[in-house]
């Protein structure tokens, strides 16, 4: 599914071996005749009327050094803006701006649920989020105008934080190596080498970023799954108990009924599990829902809009996977589940269009076309020409 690969003379499997989560790779010409989907303008409306995370970095202001500004941001936070020192970052403008498909198709050699979002940054010389670090890995591509990178990859760089600014900026930072991109440059940096990026001149980066869950996060959104599930509350009890000899002290026979009550509310059922992780992982809190198509759309009318050459289109605010489950499988979009054949999970899974031709069998099973009839008409998926 995915495009050409964009790491030069590396294959995409040679990339995977010898720098996935190991070594930071600089690839020049990565992406030759990269034309800006978003203009620096565009990035600002963006800031100003979407519902998706943004900031404006001033890398000093009023003696505050990498002063931030949270979006949702006003037209007014960009007047008087000086000519140099300041960025601008907007997340999640692979969902809002449609040409960012295209970039974003040359990194599905990954599995879907583990890229997170294009991020893009306007920056005007001198421009920087400050040194930091990252717990995910990034690809750093270069639109317009130049930026510098320095990196540390020492064993023993420095990790701690300022405390003089909301952003996690590292108190200590020396580079041991540094580039300047230009257009069409591209840089990847496996997750906790420190990092440091200036603008040398007004200039767009997007940073491909990837999901990566922490246990905390994971366990978090596992035992809340875990108390809604419950069904019983099963009690602490103890029928063989003796008269104490020492009434303020918890013994072992407590420690072990408290154990085993809580290792049974934890159990791991399978399929309770793998629903729960699908589920999970395609939800996208902080992203608008799809907005559903106006009037609902029937089986009949879809089978003649397809067989006029439409299309069904994946809305890029939603999130896709899949998981088999023996002959069937389920499909998971937005943090809902929908039991179907594997061929339809897959189709709409792996591809982002499909035509009439890839859905012509499956529209003939009653349960699969009402599963493509409530995309549909939940605005998940779309018809295009």
């Amino acid at each position: 599914m995915a495009g050409e690969s964009p790491f030069g003379t590396l294959s995409v499997d040679e990339f995977l071996r010898d720098h996935w989560q190991k070594k930071p790779l600089l690839v020049r010409g990565a992406f030759p005749d990269l034309n800006d989907p978003v203009s620096p303008e565009d990035l600002a409306g963006l800031a100003v009327e979407a519902p998706v995370e943004s900031r404006l970095v001033l890398t000093e202001h009023e003696g505050v050094p990498f002063a931030v500004h949270y979006g949702p941001l006003e037209p007014g936070d960009f007047e008087n803006l000086p000519e140099s020192d300041w960025t601008l970052l907007v997340r999640h403008v692979d969902k809002l701006v449609p040409e960012m498909g295209a970039l974003l198709e040359h990194f599905r050699f990954m599995p879907d649920w583990r890229i997170d979002d294009i991020m893009v940054s306007y920056a005007v010389p001198g421009g920087s989020v400050g040194p930091h670090v990252d717990g995910y890995d990034v690809f750093l591509i270069q639109g317009m105008g130049r930026r510098r990178w320095q990196i540390n990859t020492g064993p023993d760089a420095p990790a701690t934080r300022r405390e003089d600014t909301d952003l996690d900026v590292l108190a200590e930072f020396t580079p041991t190596e540094e580039w300047e991109l230009e257009p069409g440059d591209m840089l990847y940096l496996p997750p906790g080498v420190a990092h440091h990026g200036i603008a040398l001149e007004p200039g767009l980066t997007y940073s491909v970023g990837f999901r990566a869950p922490a246990q905390d996060e994971l366990l978090a959104g596992w035992l809340e799954h875990l108390m809604k599930r419950a069904t019983g509350r099963e009690r602490y009890r103890d029928p063989d108990l003796k008269a104490a000899e020492h009434p303020g002290k918890i013994g072992r026979e407590t420690l072990d009924q408290v154990r085993k009550l809580l290792t049974e509310a934890l159990d791991f059922d399978e399929t309770d599990f793998r629903e729960w992780f699908g589920r999970f992982i395609t939800e996208d809190a902080g992203l608008p829902a799809p907005e559903p198509e106006p009037g609902r759309l029937g089986l009949e009318r879809l089978k003649r809009q397809l067989d006029a050459g439409k299309r069904l289109v994946r809305n890029p605010l939603s999130r896709v996977c899949y998981m088999e489950n023996g002959d069937r499988a389920w499909l998971f979009v937005s943090g809902a589940c929908y039991r179907t054949t594997l061929s339809l999970a897959s189709r709409l899974g792996d591809q982002h269009t499909l035509g009439y031709q890839e859905l012509r069998d499956t529209l003939k099973e009653p349960d699969d076309s009402s599963v493509v009839l409530e995309l549909l008409n939940q605005g998940h998926w779309r018809l295009e020409d």
